[in-house]
């Protein structure tokens, strides 16, 4: 993929027998021990998404499990119950469908029976990413419970579920996302736990609102950003670091001013701007492909689809357009000319 950085990239483990040694692995840098405790033969699907500072796993099995052991010493643990029919008990806590958990560095699982048909999701990051977000962060070894159904946890689960039964593959089981989405994903899962959390722990978003004079600055700075980064591979945490704000309070800004995520709007002045390259393009060696490159889409197909979605037309449909409207009207005007 030439100097393509930051993929996400998918692995996928479908398990036909128990084996300790496997499901450890499962989550990157723990330490866990698993016993078998129903009866029957023994199934477990297991994936795992690599973003360049995050890692999310998920994992579902047809028997009962007790789990015990450690998270990992270097980053905050996110969990989610995507499903299950019965609760379980983690730490002492009734963890059901819908529940979320906040992990510490180096928290500890004391013995946890996993009922069987559990799906469970873990997603890795660190510390500061969260903090940047104004997520309530516990201190290293302590465990944070949110149980409650909302909207928003209810979404959190669909956007889940969707992510870990539909990721985009490959012939061998796995696949690399194109570079953008690594970051892109990264971010919104951020950003989902956060919504659901804060639905679950009443926090009032209002807090978050600068005042008008802060919210020009902080917006015309996202914009200049935005405009002087088109080609690159931006992460809205990133962004929000050099312009000095939170990501949660850029994202209430962007939303409030331009009835858009931060993403959307960059995606869009991205789209633009290859449209723009698009309709003055008189090059015909110049492909459709390192057009979007240009500006951070390094997926055709997916280019394609997005600018679809956009303009109501095909990228070439563009292409066509602006070289045979040139033409056109050099032909008028020298028409115009002669007679």
């Amino acid at each position: 993929m030439g100097e393509s950085v930051n993929p996400a990239q998918i692995s996928t483990l479908a398990l036909t027998m128990f084996s300790s040694e496997q499901l450890s692995e499962s989550v990157r840098g723990s330490n866990f021990e698993h016993v078998q405790l129903s009866g029957g033969p023994f199934r477990g699907h297991l994936q795992q998404w690599r973003f360049s500072d995050s890692v999310l796993d998920s994992g579902i099995y047809s028997q009962d499990l007790l789990a015990t052991g450690t998270f990992p010493a270097d980053r905050i643990t996110l969990g989610y119950i995507l499903s299950g029919g019965e609760a379980g008990y983690f730490n002492g806590m009734r963890l059901a469908a819908n529940d979320i958990i906040v992990i510490g560095e180096s928290g500890a699982m004391e013995p946890y029976r996993l009922p069987a048909d559990t799906q469970w999701i873990a997603f890795q990051t660190r510390r500061d990413f969260l903090e940047r977000e104004g997520i309530p962060v516990p201190a290293p070894t302590r465990i944070l419970h949110y149980s409650g159904l909302s909207r928003a946890t209810l979404r959190l689960g669909k956007y889940l579920k969707v992510l870990v039964t539909s990721p985009h593959r490959n012939r061998s089981g796995s696949a690399l996302l194109m570079p953008g989405d690594g970051l892109v994903l990264e971010d919104q899962l951020i950003a989902a736990f956060r919504h659901a959390i804060d639905a679950v722990g009443n926090i009032d978003p209002r807090r978050h609102r600068p005042r008008r004079q802060d919210s020009i600055r902080i917006l015309g700075e996202f914009g200049e950003l935005v405009a002087q980064n088109l080609s690159s591979e931006l992460r809205i945490g990133e962004l929000c670091a050099q312009i000095g704000t939170s990501q949660r309070t850029l994202e209430y800004l962007v939303k409030d001013y331009y009835g858009m995520t931060p993403q959307r709007y960059l995606a869009a002045h991205r789209l633009n701007a290859a449209h723009h390259c698009l309709l003055q393009t008189v090059d015909d060696n110049e492909s459709i492909a390192v057009i979007a490159g240009r500006f951070g889409f390094n997926h055709p197909g997916r280019f394609a689809q997005y600018y679809r979605k956009q303009f109501g037309e095909s990228p070439s449909n563009t292409l066509k357009a602006g070289i045979g409207g040139s033409e056109r009207l050099d032909h008028i005007v020298t028409a115009s000319g002669t007679r």
